[in-house]
């Protein structure tokens, strides 16, 4: 092959992940619990293979000055894609938050961490790969190559079909009256007041996460009650978010606060169009304001009214655009572009966000007879000023999780901020 042959286009989506890596690790995490143990030789092939059969995950990215592009890589036999960590319950939240650079690291690694009662397996993506969908994509694949490779320990499916990235797909979706209609001078997001929380500059310590998970029972509970109210388990979700921060930020009663809620948008593609492995995300800034003393359901009320709202007319096709048109006069414009935005923070935790990343699809994350207990998957760590709360949910279990700087911000306030939104969503 010639190297041109070795490289590969990237999308918009892309480029905007790999440059916001300086307000977050852009990084997905996908945990599984099991009841035994992994074969971890195999787990290694599973993860080599994979890289093939969806061969952006065998890239590099590489950036030069007007240009960037994914570029295979010629060590991948030599890289440690997976390794087995024994008894070292601290192990697992360094691995899960140290830090990584997609120009020169694996874009996605694995880790087993092996304890009496079962073996962990620890799936990392990097978000210039893939959103939370596409991680998800990422580590079903995993899993089924896993399985074959238990089947016949010389399965080797081969280089794969290099897939679409770019947003050309929605954008033909979304038909051509309403590009006009997102002409650039109608491109704006809202500008409602934002929830903020102090935090101390340039005193990161490290990563860690909160994590707090609600029972089958509680969300069984949950999801009845959203039945009788006409609310989606993410509208129950962000009532509970609004309240807390609401709560821990003093909010002013009676004005109206934003939280940045991502949105997938392989939603809007027709049935079998869909692209897996990659990123097709959106962004909706739904407001929503709060009075001294009113109930969840009062709350609730308002978050479902202004996410129809947002949801009514081709929700997230204004930030696709946005994306678009930020690289329109070349890669070096953009990135100049999106730095300023970026480092034009205040002092203050802001902003903050929401990402319901959905269901682990138990039929798919399967790893042949071996028993999983658990799983769920965590988003990427804002780093200096925000926070993003994560929502997965794995066999009737909900996952919440929040990561953080330590020093930037003290590990008892967002400990205490998911625990609030954990006790605003397991009363009923």
């Amino acid at each position: 092959m010639t190297d041109k042959l070795n490289q590969y286009p990237t999308s918009a989506q892309d480029k905007m992940n790999f440059i916001t890596r300086m307000t977050a690790d852009q990084q997905l995490r996908v945990v599984v619990f099991f009841s035994g143990r992994l074969d971890e030789t195999l787990m290694a092939r599973a993860v080599r293979i994979a890289m093939d059969c969806e061969p952006v995950l065998g890239c590099r990215f590489v950036e030069q000055p007007n240009r960037t592009y994914w570029e295979r890589r010629s060590d991948l036999d030599e890289l440690e894609l997976c390794r087995v960590v024994e008894g070292n319950p601290a192990g697992m939240m360094a691995f899960l938050t140290e830090p990584t650079d997609p120009c020169r690291e694996p874009l996605m690694k694995a880790r087993i961490f092996r304890n009496p009662e079962g073996d962990t397996l620890c799936l990392k993506v990097d978000h210039a790969a893939a959103d939370g969908t596409g991680s998800k994509e990422a580590a079903y694949l995993v899993a089924d190559t896993y399985t074959h490779l238990l089947a016949d320990p010389d399965y080797r499916p081969g280089l794969g079909k290099f897939n679409r990235r770019s947003q050309s797909a929605f954008f033909r979706q979304a038909g051509l009256k309403n590009l006009i209609k997102y002409r650039p001078r109608s491109l704006s997001l809202p500008h409602q007041n934002r929830f903020t929380l102090p935090y101390n500059e340039n005193r990161n310590d490290g990563q860690s996460y909160a994590v707090r998970i609600l029972t089958p029972g509680e969300v069984r509970s949950l999801k009845a009650y959203g039945k009788t109210h006409g609310a989606t388990l993410n509208d129950l979700i962000l009532a509970a978010f609004f309240r807390a921060l609401s709560k821990a930020c003093n909010a002013t009663p009676g004005k109206a606060y934003s939280i940045q809620v991502p949105i997938d948008l392989r939603h809007s593609l027709p049935e079998g169009k869909e692209q897996r492995i990659c990123n097709l995300s959106g962004g909706l800034f739904p407001a929503v304001t709060l009075q001294a003393g009113e109930t969840f359901e009062e709350t609730l009320a308002s978050v479902k009214s202004t996410m129809a709202h947002w949801k009514s007319n081709q929700p997230g096709l204004t930030g696709a655009m946005i994306m678009e048109l930020a690289f329109a006069l070349g890669y070096a414009k953009g990135k100049a572009q999106v730095q300023r935005i970026a480092s034009a923070h205040g002092k203050d935790v802001s902003p903050l966000l929401l990402s319901n990343l959905g269901v682990l699809d138990a039929n798919r994350l399967d790893f042949g007879l071996l028993k999983i207990e658990s799983a769920y998957e965590l988003g990427p760590i804002m780093l200096n000023n925000g926070l993003m709360l994560t929502a997965s949910t794995y066999a009737d279990h909900l996952t919440l999780g929040m990561g953080y700087c330590r020093g930037n911000l003290a590990a008892e306030i967002v400990e205490g901020l998911v625990e609030a939104v954990k006790c605003e969503l397991d009363f009923f």
